[in-house]
């Protein structure tokens, strides 16, 4: 279990509707009241580093996110003093995630329960690790939203796990259409095409991304993927 003492590094708060990297055109814009949300996911993503088991801060893990072929890695849980259910994804560590990260080939997902537009396309670097693993994340929450139905669901991540976060967004939203959901990408590249930002924005629920100060990573693939 890690504490609560854990020191956080400020981030910018940016709130959007978009689960996709705005164009250079449409900046989002800084909203404060996200700041209380993306602390705690900053909370939440570093447990997912750390390897946390039992406990991660307030929340009880129920499972552990992994796919030994795509290296992808983060867990499951359910917070009683938050009234959440948490799905939380590591980023970058392995020379398998940081090979997912410059695979920038687009492709088109296909996700259970995801019903995609014509013309959305993502990062097969980010596609390939989500697919690995969507199937038993939403089994998981379905499991505890029976158990818990009155808690929301909440997703979060940082670098590579906030991309991945982006996913979880709309794959969380999809599959449980009448459940709340929150979901706080720190430090994100952009993983779609404009029809994927689209589709992210139609999505009901709250998107949170927060950038730190002066962080490339961001921003660092928007040239390749906005079409």
């Amino acid at each position: 279990m890690i504490s609560n003492s854990i020191s956080f590094i400020a981030v910018i708060a940016l709130s959007s509707q978009v689960a996709a990297a705005p164009t250079l055109q449409e900046r989002a814009t800084s909203d404060p009241t996200a700041f209380t949300f993306l602390q705690r996911a900053a909370k939440l993503s570093s447990a997912a580093y750390s390897g946390c088991l039992g406990t991660a801060f307030d929340v009880t893990i129920t499972k552990q996110i992994y796919n030994g072929f795509t290296d992808t890695n983060g867990y499951i849980g359910y917070s009683p003093t938050q009234k959440k259910i948490s799905v939380v994804m590591r980023g970058s560590t392995t020379p398998t995630d940081f090979m997912n990260d410059a695979d920038t080939a687009l492709v088109t997902p296909s996700l259970s329960g995801v019903n995609f537009p014509a013309g959305v396309q993502i990062m097969k670097g980010v596609n390939d690790p989500w697919t690995s693993v969507h199937d038993s994340v939403i089994s998981e929450v379905k499991s505890l939203l029976a158990k818990y139905p009155d808690y929301t669901l909440e997703s979060a991540g940082h670098s590579l796990g906030g991309a991945l976060t982006y996913i979880s967004y709309v794959a969380l939203a999809q599959n449980f259409p009448g459940v709340s959901i929150t979901s706080n990408a720190l430090a994100a590249f952009p993983i779609g095409n404009t029809a994927w930002a689209n589709f992210g924005s139609s999505q009901n629920g709250t998107l949170n991304r927060g950038n730190n100060a002066n962080d490339g990573v961001p921003v660092c693939w928007v040239s390749i993927l906005i079409a």
